[in-house]
């Protein structure tokens, strides 16, 4: 091995042994560092003159394509599709209607002061998610109530207001209680990690972080969402016969992303469906309307929650209700129509046979044979 090479082994120093003067690792953790860049280092050395260090280092993407450990590269991406705090009020005076927010997927939310790093996370996500981008707390609460993102991503140390109280006023917020929030620090203590939690976080990453994992996460609180999705779904009652009322007491939430609010949220809503179950004129304004919430906010919060837009929650109660009375053999399939708040008994049999794949009246066949 020649002199200028040894120079990049570890602990080499050249046979110096003067205390202080080296330690035979800084050349040594460059040439590493390159390495991983796919860099080179180089050295020409001249007796008495002196020496020339030339570092390498690739421009282009294919250097890191066939890289297994490389995660993503950061660069300036002209089509931007993330949406700002400033893009959403300059579009204030717009209106949002329930159609347009069901056809939207997934929205995240990013609230990050650094700039750099909110891009990066913009960029790791948009691809499979609408991204919203704040710069600090208070603007990514303003954007939190417009927007009622799915998902938000906060960093905790901000201007303005700080990630732990953006967190305290998004979950004691009713409109915003169902919001997963996952922060971000670079406080990996414990203590910092129970705090984060103790405020009601669904979870607490530590920086520097991996995009995978962080990723991952998100994938696994929608997946959550779903199960909550299916939960309350499934606790409809289907065989509970008139003129008994729902219990709400069946509808105890098992899963732990639930907060009070969400609970009490939905149960409202049931009772408020039931009340006006036989009413053909009870609009979803009205169900907005008795919960306390603009049509559009209730729409995101209630699809959120359970999976299904107003409109379809309603109509899945109705045909719930729809299949009590037709279990008891009390009443002709018109009677059940109008009971249940269909407007005519034609209308009630599409809807039951787009949704049961037969017809009312082969729905009884089918159970009596």
């Amino acid at each position: 091995m020649s002199q200028t090479q040894k120079l990049f082994a570890r602990f080499e120093t050249n046979h110096t042994f003067h205390t202080g003067i080296s330690t035979g690792i800084g050349l040594s953790l460059v040439k590493e560092l390159l390495v991983l860049l796919h860099g080179e280092i180089s050295v020409e050395s001249s007796v008495g003159k002196g020496s020339i260090f030339s570092v390498r280092l690739p421009r282009n993407y294919s250097a890191f394509t066939s890289d297994s450990e490389v995660e993503f590269i950061l660069k300036d991406n002209p089509q931007d599709t993330s949406v700002t705090g400033n893009q959403v009020q300059q579009r204030d005076n717009e209106s949002v209607s329930p159609q347009q927010t069901a056809e939207k997927e997934i929205t995240v939310l990013i609230i990050e002061d650094n700039d750099e790093l909110r891009r990066f996370l913009g960029n790791i996500l948009r691809r499979e998610y609408v991204v919203l981008e704040a710069c600090d707390g208070r603007q990514g609460w303003w954007l939190t109530e417009r927007e009622i993102p799915d998902v938000v991503i906060s960093d905790i140390m901000m201007p303005e207001m700080d990630g732990i109280e953006y967190l305290r006023t998004v979950k004691e917020n009713h409109n915003t209680s169902h919001i997963p929030v996952i922060l971000l620090s670079a406080k990996a203590s414990v203590e910092d990690r129970i705090q984060g939690l103790e405020y009601g976080a669904d979870d607490y990453i530590s920086k520097p972080f991996s995009s995978v994992y962080l990723k991952a996460r998100i994938q696994s609180i929608l997946k959550q969402r779903r199960m909550l999705y299916e939960f309350y779904t499934n606790q409809l009652p289907a065989s509970q016969t008139p003129p008994h009322r729902i219990d709400p007491d069946q509808l105890a939430p098992s899963v732990p992303q639930v907060t009070s609010f969400d609970d009490e949220f939905i149960r409202k809503v049931i009772a408020s469906v039931e009340e006006q179950m036989q009413n053909p004129e009870f609009r979803i304004d009205d169900l907005a309307d008795a919960m306390g919430m603009s049509r559009t906010v209730f729409y995101r919060k209630l699809k959120a929650i359970v999976g299904l837009t107003p409109t379809d929650f309603v109509k899945s109660m109705r045909l719930k209700r729809a299949l009590q009375l037709l279990d008891t053999d009390q009443y002709t399939i018109s009677e059940v129509a109008y009971m249940c708040g269909f407007t005519t008994p034609q209308y009630f049999s599409k809807v039951f046979k787009d949704s049961m794949n037969c017809s009312p009246k082969e729905y009884k066949l089918k159970r009596d044979s």
